[in-house]
């Protein structure tokens, strides 16, 4: 996964948390194909480029960065994804919201999956 792909998955993961404080992982990741397609459009990608990029799982990767990072909080939900693993809530914090307020970036590294 490529850094700049990540960075375009946390963006728009920031921009819903600012405004929602919270979303469920399965917001991302249903299986259907009506939301596979949406998250492409949302993330500015090709349906192609998406795939090949790693598709939902840039969600899932760029909230683990952002929770390395202190932004946010990944809290383990009792319900399960359609691939059988757990579902989980990604909430903002309100360290990583004043590091945001205060221009600070999270930053994202090319990684080998």
């Amino acid at each position: 996964m490529y850094a700049n792909h990540l960075k375009k998955a946390a963006d728009h993961l920031i921009e819903i948390l600012l405004e929602a404080g919270s979303v469920p992982y399965s917001d991302f990741y249903d299986e259907t194909e009506e939301t596979h397609r949406e998250l492409a459009k949302d993330l500015g990608m090709s349906l192609k480029a998406f795939e090949r990029a790693g598709g939902e799982a840039l969600i899932d990767q760029a909230a683990a960065s952002l929770a390395d990072q202190g932004y946010v909080k990944i809290i383990q939900l009792d319900e399960d994804l359609p691939d059988g693993e757990p579902d989980y809530e990604i909430e903002l914090l309100e360290q990583g919201r004043a590091m945001l307020a205060a221009g600070k970036k999270p930053a994202f590294h090319d990684l080998d999956l």
